[in-house]
């Protein structure tokens, strides 16, 4: 998983890397077993970028995401990019 936040990093900086919500448990051998682990993930993102980038990546970036005017989702069968306008009290 850290590999993957790297190479993410590298290609397109701290601003484009956010956690997702999937930490129920999955099956196959990762380093996090469920959320109850997630200092596993903070303690080794720690060995290579500042707390204020795991920040960002952790909960800054998809808040920013979320609290944004719109969001623009892609539907592949139809080839087009749709957006949506976010509410205050959505939020």
């Amino acid at each position: 998983m850290v590999r993957h936040i790297i190479y993410l990093y590298n290609v397109g900086g701290s601003d484009i890397v956010a956690l997702g919500s999937d930490y129920d448990g999955i099956d196959c051998d990762v380093e996090m077993k469920n959320f109850t682990e997630i200092y596993k993930l903070y303690d080794e993102l720690r060995k290579h970028f500042s707390e204020d980038i795991i920040d960002k990546f952790f909960y800054k970036n998809g808040e920013r995401i979320i609290k944004s005017e719109a969001i623009g989702t892609y539907d592949s069968k139809s080839n087009k990019e749709f957006y949506y306008q976010v509410e205050d009290n959505m939020v």
